[in-house]
């Protein structure tokens, strides 16, 4: 028996229900589209990425992908004009990880950060000119909280306690969904104060988008048993739920699921990774 593995992106434009193939390399691991469903950001991680893997951009028309830089993937810029990475490098003793800005198109990159902090995730404020960051102190528990970082100068700051990690930020700017004990969801105000449950939420809902009116927030349900990934719409005031795509793996031959997931704010247009892993068995005669 050999078995063989890959990573790719499935994307699906607005107004459509047929899924097209983006993938690129061998390692595909989608991070963002653009508002308006042209522009997929991603990151190549496997023999194709290097060792560090490496950072790319495709239009959704199915042009070439260009690479910016190295590093993991993690947001586009509100004007377009930058992508969010985070590079790790190794040392005899630990993993260090530094937050850069890459430019699409002309420009040099932007280290934004050189701390003690294991960053594990970046996303913009809708005004881009602040981050919200995620990570741990190096060498205490990998408990995670989030930051701001004002890009016009400063380090970042700690906004949640440990172990409360954000991971969408409102049209406006005001609150982020952070999920945490128990991965239970939270209206967190970013300018202080209690955090506020979000109404109608389930066990295993991971957040994914913001609506562009501010008023619901997309979530997914993975069900690993049958291997089917729901998305639904939660509205923020009245705690309504509403289906509104179920994904199932396309080919039943092969092993399949749906991992990373980014829609835009309307809701009609998104992009996934798929990983798949398939078998050949081979049937020997005439052995002595």
């Amino acid at each position: 028996m050999s078995w063989d593995a890959n990573m790719g992106i499935k994307y699906c434009p607005p107004g459509e229900t047929q899924e097209r193939d983006l993938s690129w390399l061998d390692w595909a691991h989608v991070a963002d589209i653009s508002a308006d469903g042209k522009l997929i950001l991603f990151d190549e991680a496997g023999e194709g990425g290097g060792a560090g893997a490496a950072v790319y951009l495709r239009k959704t028309d199915g042009s070439p992908a260009i690479r910016p830089g190295e590093g993991v993937a993690n947001a586009l810029s509100p004007d377009g004009e930058w992508a969010l990475t985070i590079r790790r490098t190794r040392s005899p003793s630990q993993v260090i990880s530094q937050v850069v800005l890459l430019p699409i198109g002309a420009g040099e990159s932007k280290a934004l950060t050189d701390d003690q902090i294991n960053w594990q995730r970046a996303i913009w404020f809708p005004d881009g000119k602040r981050i919200l960051l995620n990570g741990n102190e190096r060498g205490q528990p990998a408990r995670l909280r989030s930051y701001i970082l004002n890009l016009e100068g400063g380090k970042p700051r700690p906004i949640t306690p440990e172990g409360i990690a954000g991971r969408l930020v409102s049209p406006d700017g005001q609150w982020i969904v952070t999920v945490g004990p128990q991965q239970k969801l939270s209206l967190f105000p970013v300018a202080g104060g209690e955090p506020r449950p979000i109404p109608g939420q389930a066990d295993g809902d991971e957040p994914i988008q913001w609506s562009a009116d501010g008023r619901k927030i997309y979530v997914r349900q993975d069900n690993q048993e049958i291997n089917i990934m729901r998305v639904y719409q939660l509205d923020l005031s009245t705690g309504g739920r509403e289906l509104r795509k179920e994904y199932i793996p396309a080919d039943p031959v092969r092993s399949a699921q749906v991992l990373p997931l980014v829609m835009t704010p309307d809701g009609k247009s998104y992009a996934y990774t798929y990983s798949r892993n398939s078998y050949d068995l081979y049937l020997v005669k005439g052995l002595k």
